[in-house]
């Protein structure tokens, strides 16, 4: 293999490191892309394919937890009006 080859997938194993580790940053998604050999257009594309499914799953798990917050808290809401409810002491005549 040419020095060459090598040093082209050093480059492109530390853009991929760098992509996984970082993965909300665009800045580098941009200087990744742009600085990529032509020849590896495809597997970039496969990349970029892979990273929206792993963000697309990240925002339904998000959205689930969110939603699942959300029927904790009216449980908690309920819960608290009925207690208030119980210990209400009424005088009675």
């Amino acid at each position: 293999m040419s020095e060459r080859a090598i040093d082209d997938i050093n480059d492109i194993v530390r853009g991929v490191v760098k992509l996984m580790f970082l993965p909300f940053s665009g800045i580098l998604e941009e200087i990744f892309i742009e600085n990529l050999p032509k020849r590896y257009a495809e597997p970039a594309e496969h990349l970029i394919n892979a990273r929206i499914e792993f963000l697309s799953a990240f925002r339904s798990m998000m959205d689930w937890r969110i939603e699942r917050l959300k029927d904790v808290r009216e449980k908690v809401k309920v819960k608290a009006r009925a207690e208030g409810i119980k210990k209400e002491k009424v005088k009675v005549k």
